[in-house]
C-alpha cells in the first residue's frame, strides 16, 4: 500500500475552554540531581561567654569534676614535685647597726609567735603560690620591726591580721 498524504484541515483556535481543563494529576517526583560543590567557609564568629564553673571537689591536693550523669571522675593529684631543700628556714644576721631575723612562709596561713621575733628587723618572705594570711601578735614592742614581703613574684594577696598572743 502506498502512503496517502493528508492535507490538514483548516484549524480554528479554541479560546473558550478554561486552562484548568488541561491540568492532570500530580506526576511522580523525578530523581535528585548530583550535589553541587561546597561553598566557601564563612567568617570566624565572636567568642562566646564563659560558661558556668563545673561542679568539682578537692581531696587534699587531688581534684575531680562531676560528670553530666552526677558521678565524679577519678581524682587527679595536682601536687607537683618536691622542691629543693630550703635549709633551716630561719637565719639571724648580725650587722653593724642591727640584727635581722629572716623566715620563709610556705603555707597559706602563718602565725608569727612573739617568741619568734627578735629585737630588730624581722623579715618574713612569702614563697607560697596563693593568697596568704599572716597573723601578727598584738602588743609588739617598738624595738621589733616586722616586714612581710612577696618573694615568689606570684602576684597573690598577703593579708595581715593581728591576734592576741
Amino acid at each position: 500500500m502506498k502512503p496517502v498524504k493528508l492535507m490538514p484541515a483548516k484549524l480554528t483556535p479554541v479560546t473558550s475552554i478554561p486552562m484548568t481543563a488541561f491540568v492532570g494529576p500530580q506526576g511522580v517526583n523525578g530523581r535528585d540531581g548530583v550535589d553541587g560543590r561546597d561553598g566557601r567557609d564563612g567568617q570566624q564568629g565572636r567568642d562566646g561567654m564563659m560558661g558556668p564553673m563545673p561542679n568539682h571537689r578537692w581531696a587534699g591536693t587531688a581534684l575531680s569534676f562531676q560528670n553530666p550523669d552526677g558521678t565524679f571522675d577519678d581524682p587527679v593529684d595536682l601536687r607537683g614535685m618536691d622542691g629543693t631543700d630550703g635549709g633551716s628556714g630561719s637565719t639571724t644576721f648580725t650587722g653593724q647597726a642591727k640584727t635581722v631575723n629572716y623566715r620563709q612562709i610556705t603555707v597559706a596561713s602563718f602565725r608569727i609567735k612573739a617568741n619568734d621575733l627578735i629585737s630588730g628587723l624581722n623579715i618574713f618572705g612569702v614563697l607560697f603560690n596563693g593568697d596568704v594570711t599572716v597573723y601578727l601578735p598584738t602588743n609588739t614592742p617598738p624595738d621589733i620591726l616586722i616586714n612581710v614581703k612577696d618573694e615568689g613574684g606570684f602576684g597573690h594577696t598577703i593579708t595581715l591580721e593581728v591576734f592576741a598572743g
